[in-house]
């Protein structure tokens, strides 16, 4: 019988007890079934015995290692020489056992390793000792493992010190040589030494064995025992330890330490435990524990202590030690982490290399193709220089590759001609080490210009030079004062110099960390700038300390001898209050002082502010500053007010808009308070009308409003003026910005916008700055955006107190992309302080334009900034200027300054002229463009001067500074030495210089885009064709005030002060000029109150705001009364009698008047008085008595009584106050004792007699007339031509009388001598009502319809026919209401005319929308995988959804929600054409099982995955992306199944891993019992079989999945067993015997 062995998990096998399909015999025999029967029922028998076989006892453990043993005998040493010079172990045993020679040398050891014992088992374990150094040598008192032969049992006589390489040997008497090792053996090792943490123990290395060739091993055991010293001291002890007690013990430990030193593990063995627990022989200790070790250390520790610490020997022998040697297991595949890396210069990366089998003992060898490129040691790749390399990981007979590229460092670094290491930190972060005090050159590669910024964003390489050079002043100025967060540690007493180098054209930026290196170096001395200060309370003041030698590493430091007087910190001085401090500045030992003497403060005499009168729309901001005099005034702390914060806020000078309406600021000084005033008008943004799309803009408001449409997000608005724009006192917003940028069209018409001002100012650093009056456009590609025909003048200004990161500052146009500028004309001044300077481009038409093309566009406005700076634009990317010009000044500081434009790149530039001044402080510069690149520029010309300060600038030319092509381009003599500065080709850059005659005369020449200016509207030099060719008389279009007088507060009575007030003229051309002739309307005698004057010139006034404050004049007190009245009869009459005063007097402590009335025609009613503190009698007839005292009264300038009276009869009446007086005492209540008699007053009444009237509803009129008077009434209506009024009748007393119609709406009743009494009727009117047009059949409509009554009307919408409704009432349309397009209403309000209901019906192309339907669940969509739908409307379709699937439908990445497997899509969402839709449908846990098909024996399982459900036609189930088996066995509509070998698995942990893949078929499983596919079922298939359920295989690629799934023969699933088992190879069998 053959046995077939499989190997399994674990290192185990499978035994079969069948012979092998290879060793089959073919038997002959006569009665060939005869034989077959009796073979298969003999295999029967056996396998059904094999059954009852536990698996265990089936496989025999074969452990993947070989032992190799140390045994210390001479018949196993196979090395060469030994430490002693012997060549055996023997040679290696000292005597005399202590003091031998050996192990102790000369009595004190070896001074060197190289003399230290030390033994090596060569060509077998490679175990290794070497001596530990300890005690200042090598000897075994400082611990050792030495080998050893002597033994005994003789514990008494031999168990000192002497004998301390003998061990304990049972029977032996005296001392031997031989026998007392392991198993008889002669040789074992003798370890001595120990480490307890007493301050009494001095050992610093454990004794160890380690493997002398470096490799990590497992040592599986070793055995030991005791010596006869550590015995006998265990046993009797001895004068430095007492013996083993009950509770005492001592044990070995071993520490397992890999190759790199790291600790592994550790174990321990007792030597003893008790005096009943000694180990008297070899014993095994399993080391194994340990893991993989490269050493192993031992340490002999216990519980004895004598006080000076461990006190029992601190030995132990050792013999047999057994390592473990891994059988070789080749290397059948290798992959490495990356195939490809991409690394800069000097940067690093870890490559892993994951081998197959994980097992394998072959190790992996790393090369590199070209190491000088990159080298690679243990995985680690170390890019050195830029090239390419191949890293390739060899295992045996397997490789993998990894293709490494490198590039160089973006950033080079150099000192002089010194490069510097520069390597990489972190992504875009950049390290190099300078010596302290070298300059550093910095080049980045591949970039045309850089914007450098230190660690606070100030700008540090102005001119954008690459490379550019730092000197050590100027790195001094980067050093960072926290240097907590940078991305390394630096060295002591190094200085990190930090730099942000933003390469703009590339979009990329990176950080440099220069680390300034330098020794410890102490002061020596310390001066100030300032040795004496003289502050005032709340001044500041900066001291400067110099410090010897320039490159001490000592801090400076700064005290102060009295911080309540002054303080300092970096210098910085601040004065707190009157007196003398003395400022300190210490560095090491060094030191200088200041003394600072604070005196009594400067008072504020004034205040102004920077505008008067500003205009503002809700949520914008504008800045107000105030400026307090003298500029010394020791406080100049102010406060700010707004008179109606609703309207607008203010705060810190911020004014923020809130609503429609004006308000006054108020700035005002804490010391002095004294004032100034802003007016606040706050505006409503109009929105202007919008016809064909096109929005129709003439006011400023509807501007504002267009600005605010595009910048809220809008962006591809047009519109087109429709007259002239004043932005006078508007702080303007620039339409688009950086977020949102314009790319609409914009049309002027013609028209001028005036007073474009933007003044602003950054709020923080970092800020990107846009200013113009448009800020960033951009179109698209094809389609631009288009600004054209119209002029422009203003101001843009902008500063910054900050650094500013970019942006652009223009007249018009900041930024723009794709667009097309035609027909502009810009006159507006534009600034750039430094900052904001430093950083933008700035134009006076555009800061920078990419893409664009300008044509027939103009600039005459001045231009000032930094640099980067153009007269008409700073520069041109890839676009073409045509019949353009510049006559603005252009001033500048730094480079890239042109009067056309400062850069040029790739541009065209043709017909242009320039005639502005332009001047700056270094090179770079032309009369037309600063520096051009790959860009050309033909027919120009130009006469402005070209001024530069610094000198030796090559790049200075009166017509270019850096030219590329330039021809037919002329200047004017002696605006510039040269014509062109310098050129990439000066062949292909020519300019001429030309005399002024010349010059005006030059038109024929420059080609005929120009003509000559015949009027002198340009100096007599040519100008372009589109110009005009006339002097045009401007005229006065409106004035503005833009500085306000000196005086603004005034006194009632006095007249208005216009010193230091300037006026300015706007005129039509958009100029403007200050003027003198003009008037002030109302400055004469002004009167408390008013708060502004009109200043007046022609036709256009101005307001300047004023505050006018009541005249301080004594009190004067009088009585009044109203005059002489006219009343009725029957009325009720208030007759007000106020005793007021003038001046200043405000309070009053007793009053006392009488008022007297006539009885006959009045009756008393009441007097209305202020408080308690009044008395009123009234009980005489015709007389009343007001008395008023106490408390004071704060009733103001006036004190004022209501007396009311009723008048009773007509006739004449009379109200008198009499005997009034006041006392002001105070608490008077002396009520007869007045300061003052006043006047008695009167007022006489004339009472008329009066009649009620009683009116209809339908009319209006008086409810009273006077006897004898014509009495008017009207209609009630406001449009009475809506109603018919009849039966219009009056009585007067009961009595008929004649109503007169006017004619009018109204009627009167003539001579009323009684009570009047109106009435009528009145009828609303009937309006026709026409339905016309081609859809007036499908329309049901009344033919009338009621003033003021709703009209209703319906529409029978026919399919296929596209219906519009227009209604007209009179000569007005009127929309109608409707929420479904079929029921009509024309509102009650609205009718009030004939109505005409136009229907017009157009046949309509339905158009349709396809809809495919795909992805795995498609299938399953009701009505196919293509539908027709009409586009635009709801689309709505059904999945037969199965529970035993989860479905996920998709309209592009929109994930569709559906109600019981109905979806429907929006009508928004079916688009013309063709949508898709995508049904995935994956498996649920309902349908899916899992069971265990065969177990194995390392705690995992094959598992049995099956899915009882259909995919779907033409698809598959995978399971974790590999495709399914479908089969017929584990289900009643078919399955599919799939094999997982893991601990366990769910039925949810499966089901998550199944997917469905479209257009694959799957393979069905046979299960006829042909199971290795021979085609013939015989024995082979029924020893596959029990093959298969026996062996553990750890994956399907030695026998497939597919024969796994086909070995399942039986339909049987024995309890507690598997689904593969012993009763599908009987099953085999059985259809053996069938055949």
């Amino acid at each position: 019988m053959s046995v077939l062995r499989l190997y399994g998990f674990g290192g185990t096998d499978a035994f079969v007890l069948f012979g092998s399909a290879g060793r089959a015999k073919k038997i002959k025999r006569r009665n060939e079934n005869e034989e077959k029967t009796q073979l298969l029922s003999l295999l029967l028998v056996l396998t059904m015995l094999l059954a009852f076989v536990p698996a265990s006892a089936q496989a025999v453990d074969e452990t993947p290692y070989d032992l190799r043993v140390l045994t210390f005998e001479d018949a196993d040493y196979k090395g060469g020489a030994n430490f002693a010079g012997g060549s055996d172990w023997t040679s290696l045993i000292d005597d005399p056992q202590y003091g031998g020679p050996l192990l102790y040398g000369g009595g004190e050891g070896f001074s060197t390793e190289s003399e230290a014992y030390k033994w090596t088992d060569e060509n077998n374990t490679m175990l290794s000792h070497v001596f530990p150094y300890n005690y200042n040598a090598y000897c075994y008192w400082g611990g050792g493992h030495a080998i050893s032969n002597y033994g005994s049992g003789d514990i008494a006589d031999y168990g000192g010190f002497q004998t301390q390489l003998t061990v304990y040997k049972k029977g032996v008497s005296g001392l031997t040589r031989t026998g007392a090792g392991h198993n008889g053996s002669d040789n074992f090792a003798v370890h001595y030494g120990y480490i307890d943490g007493s301050a009494y123990n001095k050992t610093e290395v454990l004794p160890a064995f380690s493997f002398a060739d470096g490799v990590e091993r497992v040592v599986d055991h070793m055995y030991i025992t005791n010596t006869t010293y550590a015995l006998n001291c265990y046993i009797d002890g001895n004068g430095l330890t007492a013996k083993i007690g009950e509770d005492d013990w001592v044990k070995v430990v071993a520490i397992g330490y890999d190759a790199n030193g790291k600790k592994t593990g550790e174990t321990d063995i007792y030597l003893c435990n008790g005096p009943d627990n000694i180990v008297m022989d070899w014993t095994k200790w399993d080391l194994s524990v340990l893991g993989k070790v490269h050493k192993v250390a031992f340490n002999v520790t216990g519980s004895s202590d004598n006080g000076y610490g461990f006190s029992q020997p601190a030995y132990f022998a050792y013999d047999d030690v057994a390592v473990r040697f891994e059988k070789p297991v080749s290397a059948t595949g290798i992959k490495i982490s990356s195939s490809k890396l991409e690394l800069s210069v000097g940067e690093t990366a870890s490559l892993t290399a994951t081998l197959t089998p994980a097992n394998t003992t072959e190790a992996v060898v790393w090369t590199s193709s070209n190491v000088d490129v990159a080298a690679v040691e243990n995985g680690t790749v170390t890019a050195k220089k830029a090239g390419t390399a191949t890293i390739t990981a060899v295992c045996g007979n397997v490789k993998a590759e990894c293709a490494v590229t490198v590039t160089a460092l973006p950033i080079a670094v150099s000192t002089g001609d010194t490069a510097a290491v520069v390597s990489k930190l972190g992504k875009m972060q950049y390290y190099a080490a300078l010596p302290y005090g070298s300059t550093a050159t910095i080049e980045v590669a591949d970039a045309a210009f850089l914007l450098v910024s230190d660690a606070s964003s100030n700008y540090i390489n102005e001119e954008g030079a690459n490379p550019f050079t730092l000197t050590a002043a100027q790195l001094e100025k980067l050093f960072l004062t926290d240097v907590s967060s940078v991305p390394f540690a630096p060295a002591k007493y190094s200085k990190i110099a930090y730099m942000s180098i933003m390469d703009a054209a590339n979009d990329r930026t990176y950080d440099l960390y220069l680390e300034m290196t330098r020794e410890a170096v102490a002061a020596t001395g310390v001066t100030l700038d300032k040795n004496v200060l003289t502050l005032k309370p709340n001044e500041t003041a900066k001291l400067t300390a110099s410090v010897l030698p320039e490159n001490t590493t000592d801090s400076l430091e700064w005290t102060t001898s009295d911080a309540s007087i002054a303080t300092v910190k970096d210098g910085a001085v601040t004065a707190l209050k009157t007196g003398t401090a003395t400022i300190t500045a210490v560095c090491g030992s060094a030191k200088a002082e200041c003394v600072v003497t604070v005196e009594a403060s400067t008072p504020v005499d004034g205040v102004e502010l920077s505008k008067n009168t500003i205009t503002l729309f809700p949520d914008e901001t504008a800045e107000l500053t105030a400026r307090v005099s003298p500029a010394n005034a020791t406080d100049k702390s102010i406060t700010w007010e707004s008179e109606n914060a609703d309207v607008a806020s203010v705060k810190n000078g911020i004014i923020t808009a809130r609503k429609a309406g004006e308000t006054i600021i108020t700035v005002k000084t804490t010391d002095g308070g004294f004032t100034a005033k802003c007016r606040v008008t706050v505006k409503t943004a109009v929105e202007p009308k919008l016809e064909s799309g096109i929005y129709q803009i003439g006011t400023a408001e509807e501007l504002v409003w267009f600005a605010k449409k595009v910048n809220g997000g809008e962006n591809a608005l047009s519109a087109v003026l429709t007259s002239d724009i004043d932005l006078s006192e508007i702080n303007w917003t620039p339409i688009g910005g950086n977020t949102v940028k314009f790319g609409g069209i914009f049309d002027g018409a013609g028209h001028v916008i005036r007073n474009l001002s933007v003044d602003y100012a950054t709020k923080a650093s970092g800020e990107r700055v846009y200013l113009g009056l448009f800020g960033c456009v951009e179109g698209t590609k094809d389609a631009h955006a288009v600004i054209k025909n119209f002029t422009v003048s203003g101001s843009m200004t902008a500063k910054s107190d900050y650094s500013v990161y970019g942006g652009n500052i223009a007249g018009v146009v900041a930024d723009g992309k794709y667009l097309d500028l035609s027909g502009v004309v810009s006159r507006v001044a534009v600034n750039a302080d430094e900052n904001t300077g430093k950083a933008c481009g700035v134009g006076g038409f555009a800061g920078v334009m990419v893409d664009c093309t300008v044509t027939d566009c103009g600039n005459e406005g001045n231009v000032s900034g930094v640099k980067n700076i153009g007269g008409f634009c700073y520069e041109l990317y890839a676009g073409t200027m045509t019949g353009c010009y510049n006559t603005g000044s252009v001033t500048a500081a730094g480079t890239y300054v042109g009067g056309i434009m400062g850069y040029a790149k790739k541009a065209t530039i043709q017909n242009v002229y320039n005639r502005g001044a332009v001047s700056t402080t270094k090179n770079m510069v032309g009369g037309l463009v600063g520096v051009m690149d790959a860009s050309t520029v033909t027919n120009a010309y130009t006469t402005g001067t070209v001024a530069v300060v610094e000198t030796g600038g090559t790049a200075v030319g009166a017509a270019i500074g850096w030219a590329g092509k330039v021809s037919n381009v002329y200047y004017l003599e002696g605006t510039a030495e040269k014509g062109i500065g310098r050129a990439d080709d000066t062949s292909a850059a020519t300019a001429e210089a030309k005399t002024a005659d010349q010059m005006q005369a030059l038109q024929g020449v420059l080609g005929g885009y120009f003509k000559a200016d015949t009027n002198a509207v340009n100096g007599g030099y040519p100008v372009l064709q589109w110009q005009p060719g006339d002097v045009v008389e401007a005229t006065l279009t409106g004035i503005h005030i833009t500085k306000a007088p000196t005086r603004t507060e005034y006194t009632e009575g006095e007249s208005f002060d216009a010193a230091g007030m300037v006026v300015m003229a706007v005129y039509s051309d958009g100029n403007e000029k200050e003027i003198s002739d003009y008037t002030i309307e109302n400055g004469e005698a002004l009167t408390a109150g008013m708060t502004s004057v009109t200043v007046k010139s022609g036709d256009f006034t101005a307001e300047q705001p004023v505050t006018v404050t009541k005249k301080d004049v004594k009190a004067e007190y009088t009585l009044t009364m109203p005059a002489d009245k006219t009343v009725n009869a029957g009325e009720a009459v208030a007759v007000p009698v106020t005793l007021s005063h003038t001046g200043d007097e405000t309070t009053f402590h007793a009053a006392d008047m009488v008022f007297t009335y006539d009885t006959d025609k009045l009756t008393y009613v009441s007097v209305d008085v202020p408080d308690s503190n009044c008395s009123v009698d009234a009980a005489t007839a015709g007389r009343v008595h007001v008395q008023a005292y106490g408390e004071a009264k704060n009733l103001g300038e006036a004190f004022t009584l209501n007396f009311t009276v009723k008048t009773t009869a007509a006739g004449t009446a009379t109200v008198t106050a009499t005997s009034a007086k006041i006392d002001k005492s105070a608490n008077a209540v002396a009520k007869d004792a007045p300061e003052a008699q006043l006047l008695d007053a009167e007022t006489m009444l004339t009472i008329k007699a009066v009649h009620n009237v009683t009116l209809d509803p339908i009319f209006t009129g008086n409810l009273t007339v006077e006897d004898g008077a014509d009495y008017t009434f009207s209609k009630t209506d406001k449009d009475k031509s809506h109603y018919e009024y009849t039966n219009v009748k009056a009585t007067v007393d009961g009595k008929d009388v004649e109503v007169v119609d006017n004619g009018d709406g109204t009627y009167t009743v003539k001579n009323v001598t009684g009570d009047l009494t109106v009435t009528g009727k009145r009828t609303a009117k009937t309006y026709s009502v026409k339905v016309e047009g081609t859809g007036a059949e499908d329309m049901t409509a009344a033919s009338s319809a009621i003033y003021g009554e709703d009209f209703k009307f319906t529409l029978d919408r026919k399919d296929g026919f596209r219906y519009t409704v227009a209604v007209k009432v009179g000569d007005k349309s009127v929309t109608p209401d409707t929420t479904d397009n079929l029921s009509y209403t024309i509102p009650g309000a609205d009718v009030t005319g004939n109505i005409v209901i136009t229907v017009t019906k157009d046949a309509i192309q339905v158009e349709k929308t396809t809809v495919n339907f795909e992805g795995s669940g498609a299938g399953d969509v009701n009505g196919g995988t293509s539908q027709d739908t009409p586009t635009g409307a709801d689309f709505t379709f059904t999945v037969n959804e199965d529970a035993k699937y989860n479905y996920t439908v998709k309209l592009g990445d929109e994930v569709l929600t559906g109600t019981n497997g109905s979806y429907t899509i929006p009508g928004v969402k079916v688009v013309s054409g063709a949508i898709t839709v995508t049904v995935e449908k994956t498996v649920s846990t309902q349908g899916v099982k899992v069971q265990q098909y065969v177990k194995l024996e390392n705690q995992q399982s094959v598992w049995l995955v099956t899915v009882e459900a259909d995919p779907g036609a033409n698809n598959v189930y995978t399971y974790g992306g590999e495709r399914m088996f479908k089969t017929t066995k584990y289900g009643t509509n078919g399955t599919y199944a799939y094999l997982v070998i893991a601990p366990t698995l769910s039925v949810k942990d499966a089901a998550a891993q199944l997917g469905i893949t479209a257009g694959e078929a799957a393979e069905t499983v046979s299960y006829g019992g042909d199971v290795n596919g021979s085609s013939v079922i015989d024995i082979n298939d029924a020893q596959l079989v029990y093959d298969l359920y026996n062996a553990h295989y750890s994956d399907f690629t030695t026998v497939s999945m597919y024969k796994f799934l086909c070995a399942d023969i039986a339909d049987d699933t024995p309890e507690g067993s598997t689904l593969l088992n012993v009763s599908d190879a009987v099953a085999v069998i059985s259809k053996i015997n069938q055949q």
